[in-house]
């Protein structure tokens, strides 16, 4: 039918065993097609841009659709019943944007990338219990899509699978899903529970990011990789349970996840990507942090309610403005591995009172105490070389820093930009004769000798 640009209807083909491909392509003034009922594949292209074809007949025995084979049938609302329908190629119905429903699809094991993209009227997909894999982009940008069945064979969800499905409330069994890949379910601003990922190995990059009605995920004690930014802006996010085989958590992984309360991590955890738990503001408990070598810098910033650190004996390095506004913060454990405390690590710590082990810090950057202003000794500062400007500046309960035998660098400018400014009650402690003796001299700080 090339070139049949007038043709508007097409009657009767039961006599059809197929459609072969591109048979109706972009005829935009076809109307209906009859009775297929003896068809069982639909062929690459066959109604491409048919943007006025409203209604099809008989597809009972269709076993395959083919590429593209609806794509950008624009006026096309339904489908008829497809029981033995088990293939559908990738794009075979995008952009069908008044398809509201697709019938029964349960016999089908195949789903391409793409399928379904931009079907911005799709309300509800059935039972999908024989399907594996839910291919990229399949369900990509259906806006009013709210609920996919049974999804208890899929062991995979590709990048974007349900990307932009802004009505998506519910997702059917998903037991056996082992990969979520990047943007999975990205903006689906309407999703609430995703549970029963038992058997779960990785989540992708952003693949959660901006779900902001999700509350609960299941439990994830198989999760081995998780990317950047995978539950980021999940504002209604409370808790994650059992991370047990996660060794790292990578950059903005629950930035911005405003109402969450708790991380399950365990002892597994090694690495805290840059951004973390930015701006997590309930956040009171984050799990066993005993064997993290390093936190990268803004993980906990903007933690308001976060209240303790535990022992952390094994970091070696923290990044800049790692704990920066945690107001609450009132305690952080040992942290004897510890060779530097970058600008601005603690800024703003306003309840910080006790800081553990920081024997082996040999620097400590500009206002990396900054108004932490219940803090009231740092007994062991041994190895400490160099403090950089206003290190300490506002800490007006400060009355020791101890066994400051190795410092000698005290920052730019350090009259002017004093790493001590409004300390009016530090104590240094220091050997006689050396550096740390002289500054305080210059400086009319108070001081004492360390006794051996």
């Amino acid at each position: 039918f090339d070139g049949c640009t007038a043709l508007t209807t097409v009657g009767d083909l039961r006599s059809l065993k197929a459609v072969p491909d591109k048979l109706f392509y972009c005829l935009k003034d076809l109307l209906s097609v009859g009775d297929l009922s003896s068809a069982t594949s639909i062929g690459k292209d066959a109604f491409y841009g048919c943007s006025k074809l409203a209604s099809i007949g008989d597809m009972s025995n269709v076993r395959t659709i083919g590429k593209y084979a609806f794509s950008n049938c624009e006026a096309l609302t339904s489908l008829p019943e497809l029981p033995r329908l088990n293939s559908i190629g990738s794009s075979a119905f995008a952009d069908c944007t008044a398809l509201t429903s697709v019938g029964n699809l349960t016999n089908v094991t195949t789903l391409g990338t793409c399928a379904f993209n931009s079907c911005k009227a799709l309300k509800t997909i059935g039972d999908l219990s024989k399907v594996t894999s839910i291919g990229y982009s399949t369900f990509g940008f259906c806006t009013a899509l709210e609920s996919v069945g049974n999804m208890s064979s899929v062991t995979s969800i590709d990048s974007y699978a349900f990307e932009g499905c802004s009505s998506l409330v519910r997702v059917g069994n998903m037991s056996n899903v082992e990969s979520i890949d990047s943007n999975g379910f990205v903006n689906c601003s309407a999703l609430e529970h995703v549970d029963e990922l038992d058997k779960i190995t990785s989540i992708g990059q952003n693949a959660f990011k901006g779900c902001t009605a999700l509350k609960s995920i299941g439990s994830l004690h198989n999760l081995e990789t998780i990317g950047q930014g995978a539950f980021s802006g999940c504002s209604a996010l409370e808790h994650v349970d059992d991370l047990y085989s996660l060794t790292r958590l990578e950059y903005d992984v629950f930035s911005h996840c405003v109402s969450l309360i708790s991380v399950d991590c365990s002892d597994k955890l090694t690495a805290i990507g840059s951004s973390a738990f930015f701006g997590c503001k309930a956040l009171v408990s984050i799990g066993d942090l005993s064997n993290v070598t390093s936190i990268e810098s803004s993980v906990f910033r903007g933690c308001i309610a976060l209240k303790s650190i535990g022992n952390m004996p094994k970091l070696e390095s923290i990044g800049m403005q790692c704990f920066m506004g945690c107001t609450a913060l009132e305690t952080v454990g040992d942290l004897s591995s510890l060779k530097e405390i970058p600008s601005e690590t603690f800024d703003g710590c306003t309840s910080l009172v006790s800081i553990g082990d920081l024997s082996n810090v040999t620097i400590i950057g500009s206002y990396g105490f900054n108004q932490c202003k219940k803090l009231t000794s740092i007994p062991n500062l041994g190895s400490l070389e160099r403090v950089d400007q206003f290190a300490f500046s506002g800490c007006e309960s400060l009355a020791l820093l101890g066994n400051l035998r190795k410092l000698t660098s005290f920052g730019y400018s350090p009259f002017v930009n004093s790493p001590f400014h409004n300390c009016p009650n530090l104590v240094l402690e220091v050997l006689p004769d050396s550096a740390a003796e002289q500054y305080a001299k210059d400086y009319n700080m108070q001081y004492t000798y360390i006794t051996e």
